[in-house]
């Protein structure tokens, strides 16, 4: 997941949930390789999603970022 690949989700996204799949990370860590592909961009997820303009593009279109159990929580809730 690249910043430009989230981007251009961003943009596509249809009303309701969705779910962005990542597993950002500010480095890769010893024994990564054990559970991640050398290939996995896990510091260029974190970048995407840290990214302020991606950032304020989910903003301007009125999309609120949450994790999956905030959604549990209010599915219980509700």
């Amino acid at each position: 997941m690249t910043s430009a690949r989230v981007a251009r989700f961003i943009d596509h996204l249809p009303d309701g949930v969705s779910e962005l799949y990542c597993h950002p990370a500010t480095r890769r860590w010893p024994g990564a390789t054990d559970n991640l592909p050398e290939s996995y961009l896990c510091v260029e997820e974190f970048n995407a999603l840290a990214d302020p303009e991606r950032r304020a593009r989910l903003e301007h279109l009125g999309v609120r970022r949450a994790a999956f159990r905030d959604l549990a929580l209010a599915i219980r809730h509700h």
